[in-house]
């Protein structure tokens, strides 16, 4: 068959469904992996992405003894300056 000639596509319907139909399931056969490939991409980023700003968050919350530490420093030093304020 020649491919490029209009007039005997016209005329044998059948044969270009046919070959439509073969190049359609050859790119759905092709572009099916690719597209779940991009798709698993995605979907791993968002889970790295929401892990990273969970760790994130945590590593920005202080440690509950060393903030009780800092008081009790803080609560010393005020009580050393007055202290050393009264006459």
């Amino acid at each position: 068959t020649y491919h490029g000639d209009p007039e005997f596509w016209s005329l044998n319907m059948d044969e270009y469904q046919r070959v439509y139909d073969s190049k359609e399931a050859a790119a759905l056969h092709f572009w099916k992996p690719v597209l779940m490939l991009i798709w698993a991409i995605g979907v791993l980023y968002m889970v790295r992405s929401i892990f990273a700003t969970w760790a994130l968050r945590r590593r920005e919350r202080l440690d509950p003894d060393i903030v009780e530490t800092y008081q009790a420093i803080r609560m010393l030093f005020r009580q050393f300056r007055r202290a050393m304020d009264t006459p």
